[in-house]
């Protein structure tokens, strides 16, 4: 009896176990098993496994083996070692018959497609198995790789967010890129022999789509091609390509910057163009789509909480000034500490920059309060005055607070201006302590006590005089100790002075006396701020970004 070996049961395919081709067995796994089938009944119709049918390391993809000999394989050395199949691993790789071909096995050629495992996407691929002899390096001769004009890329119908791409899709491998020179790659290049002759003479072309580099290798002696290419891709999109949008983006550069970078140092890279049509079909859809869910989670959460929300809000233009193009409302919960709403506004939508603040507060009011029905109890927001008038008319159960670091910011800058008048330059020594007083009026005391405020904040004007009396029941005295030290030995402003005169007029202006009543001794919109400096990262002033790029970002 002879024991006739195993072969490989794909159609057109008729390997046996060797050095460099492995069998394996069809798995016992039921969910597997079909899909072994499946990829086999391709180009065999009808066809059902048995118990010692087995298929070849030819009809799978690099990945789905435990450890990838693909570099050495690729570059002509020869694997010795049998290839350990991943558990879930699944064959993609099968020629397609032709029409009206019989099922009759020949032998394999170089060239086979591609199939999606979970789709009827197909990709052209070449499975050979070069040898290479050993030999001396040899210098490059050949001419710099020819590039592809990457930027005419067009995403087909498959690719779009629109299609079912995310039930097929897979994470994009782990993969490391290095900067390699020309000269260096083509001298590995050149040690390639042919994968069916084993002749080392043979021409080489390349070309380039974006970072990827492809190479063609003709046999001179069999005519037989062989390509290669230096990167998986994720789709029909070289890896290396949406990896290149996706730093980009992620990271609050500029493309036009990083790739001029690339362009100097002569590095092959991604077009503008293709970058903005990376940005629109899968970035900006990705954002959104990952905001939406974060944003409904986060509502969700404070829903199941029932109890009222504290929002501290603040706007943030594209550039400075009343020129501005877009601007952000961005709503933060402050017990929580999380960004729970941003609207983005255009400035033509409400008739000017001036506007837009408080478009993007009423919308963000409404899809919190009105859509998500959530109970809004407190709203710490800016001095804004429209603001100011709009929730109390609208929002009269919601308390309205005022952020105590935009009061003393606009204090602040009074002093400063009335310190550089004649006659008015001691006051430059008093101003940080005129400004620490405002926080201490604010912060020591009750938000349900606004007179109390009123009284601590107007004893400024007799401490800075050297008098720690006041002619007030709720603040009759100051609250410090003796002074010493460098208080002690500050200079003291002189009663009646044009200083003091002028000072007191200031610091008893009606926004001076009403907007400490305002300010919140509790929660400050500070993180708030903080978030908008990071967002000068992403979306830097003085850029212009289109509307969806700039909400993204």
């Amino acid at each position: 009896i002879i024991n006739m070996p195993s072969r490989c049961v794909a159609a057109g395919c008729s390997n046996t176990s060797s050095e460099s081709v492995s069998l394996y067995k069809f798995p016992k796994q039921e969910t597997l098993l079909k899909q072994w089938t499946k990829q086999v009944q391709r180009t065999r119709a009808n066809w059902v496994p048995t118990a010692s049918s087995t298929l070849c390391s030819e009809h799978f993809e690099a990945d789905c083996f435990e450890e990838t000999p693909q570099l050495m394989k690729d570059m002509g050395m020869h694997v010795r070692y049998k290839k350990v199949l991943k558990p879930n691993a699944i064959p993609t790789i099968f020629k397609r018959s032709l029409v009206g071909t019989s099922e009759t096995e020949t032998p394999s050629t170089s060239t086979g497609s591609n199939f999606c495992p979970l789709c009827d996407h197909k990709q052209l691929s070449i499975q050979v198995e070069p040898i290479i002899p050993s030999s001396p390096d040899l210098p490059s001769s050949q001419p710099d790789p020819v590039s592809a004009d990457e930027s005419d890329y067009l995403p087909s119908s498959s690719q779009t967010p629109s299609s079912s791409d995310s039930e097929r899709s897979t994470p994009p491998p782990t993969e490391r890129f290095f900067l390699v020179a020309w000269s260096a790659l083509s001298m590995l290049l050149n040690l390639r022999c042919c994968a069916f002759c084993q002749e080392m003479d043979m021409d080489m072309s390349t070309t380039t789509q974006g970072t990827m580099l492809c190479v063609l290798w003709t046999c001179k002696s069999c005519k037989k091609v062989t390509k290669w290419k230096s990167q998986p891709f994720v789709g029909d999109i070289p890896l290396g390509n949406i990896l290149l949008s996706v730093a980009i983006l992620s990271t609050g550069a500029l493309a036009t910057k990083v790739l001029r970078m690339f362009q100097n140092m002569k590095v092959a890279c991604i077009s503008k163009r293709t970058f903005f049509r990376h940005q629109k079909d899968y970035l900006l859809p990705s954002i959104t789509h990952l905001w939406a869910e974060q944003q409904a989670w986060l509502i969700a959460c404070l829903q199941a909480e029932q109890r009222g929300i504290v929002l501290a809000g603040d706007g943030r233009s594209d550039s400075p000034g009343h020129s501005a193009k877009y601007g952000t409302y961005t709503m933060l919960e402050l017990p929580a500490n999380v960004i729970i709403d941003m609207q983005l506004v255009q400035s033509n939508e409400v008739g000017g920059a001036s506007h837009m603040e408080k478009e993007g507060f009423i919308r963000s009011v409404n899809f919190l309060g009105t859509q998500q029905g959530l109970d809004i109890d407190v709203i710490i927001t800016d001095r804004h005055v429209q603001l100011r008038k709009w929730i109390r008319e609208n929002l009269p159960d919601v308390q309205h607070l005022l952020d105590v670091w935009h009061v003393a910011k606009g204090l602040r800058k009074k002093l400063v201006a009335l310190s550089k008048e004649k006659d008015c330059t001691d006051l430059k020594e008093w101003i940080d302590s005129i400004i620490n007083h405002l926080y201490w009026s604010v912060m020591s005391t009750d938000s349900a006590e606004p007179n109390l405020v009123e009284a601590k904040w107007t004893s400024v004007l007799n401490h800075i005089v050297n008098i720690h009396t006041h002619n007030n029941e709720l603040f009759p005295k100051c609250e410090h100790k003796r002074l010493r030290g460098r208080a002690a030995r500050k200079k003291w402003l002189k009663p009646c002075s044009t200083l003091m005169v002028k000072l007191e007029k200031l610091a008893t202006t009606t926004y001076l006396i009403r907007d400490p009543k305002q300010a919140s001794n509790r929660e400050q919109t500070s993180s708030l701020e903080a978030f908008h400096s990071l967002s000068n990262h992403y979306a830097p002033k003085l850029y212009a970004f289109s509307y969806e790029g700039q909400l993204c970002r």
